[in-house]
Formats: structure tokens, sequence, C-alpha cells
């Protein structure tokens, strides 16, 4: 599982954000805080809860995650923040290569 160095947050969780990281690497429970990730299909983001990394069957390893929110609809409004500001960088849409082939050094292992 790897962290975006510059993880995308909302209000909420910027103010907490290494005690969140923490919990997720350590498998804690955590009650609202949703997690955004690159996604491994078609799709540009998987968003899901936090408690879905506790299950076993979850594939941890080549989670990439961008971004935390304390709901789902903070997500989607990050999400949107996301891809604006990536469009604004690049001028393509096309961020997933991007991210994970050409900016290695933009991904941390906590």
């Amino acid at each position: 599982m790897t962290f975006y160095k510059e993880l995308y947050c909302d209000e909420t969780t910027s103010k907490s954000k290494k005690k969140i990281i923490r919990k997720i690497r350590r498998n804690a429970g955590q009650l609202g805080v949703y997690v955004i990730a690159l996604s491994n299909g078609n799709d540009l983001f998987d968003i899901f809860h936090v408690g879905n990394l506790k299950q076993k069957y979850f594939p941890k390893e080549s989670l990439h995650i961008i971004g935390i929110a304390s709901s789902y609809d903070e997500s989607v409004k990050l999400v949107i923040k996301i891809i604006a500001d990536f469009y604004k960088a690049y001028g393509t849409y096309q961020f997933k290569e991007k991210l994970l082939k050409t900016e290695d050094k933009k991904w941390r292992f906590f």
C-alpha cells in the first residue's frame, strides 16, 4: 500500500492526517473515514470506507491511496478537486499512467 506524498484531504481529515494513515497501516478500525485510491480497472478512482481494508481478501499490495475524506460526499468533492488540479498541471485526464510510471518519487510507503 502506497500513499501519495501530496495526499488530498478534506477539512476534517487534514487535521489528523498522520494519525489516520497510521491507523490505516495498522488495520485499526475507524468510523467516518473514506479512502480515495487509483482504480486497478478502467475507472479513474475507487472510493471506499476504510473498513474494507480490514478484509483479508482486499488487495492491499497494489493499492495507491491518493486521498482521504470524512464522508462519501466529501470524497466525491475531493475527487473533483483532484481531477481539476491534475488537468491544470498536466493538461490531460490520463493521469493514472502519469502518476504511476513517471512520478515514482511522489509515492510513499508509510
